[in-house]
């Protein structure tokens, strides 16, 4: 069963929790908000996700 996530904010530790859900084999970052458009870019090269 795939566990979903919702990250709000990519600051420091939104980046972390990022790279921490892309190491468990059934986790994606499901939603991610982040409202910074340079923050956006980063959030977009996350893998299995979708930026709003």
């Amino acid at each position: 069963m795939i566990k979903r996530y919702g990250i709000i904010g990519c600051g420091m530790m939104g980046q972390e929790h990022l790279r921490n859900i892309n190491l468990i084999n059934d986790a994606i970052a499901y939603a991610i908000y982040e409202p910074n458009i340079n923050m956006q870019k980063m959030a977009k090269t996350c893998p299995r996700r979708q930026v709003l």
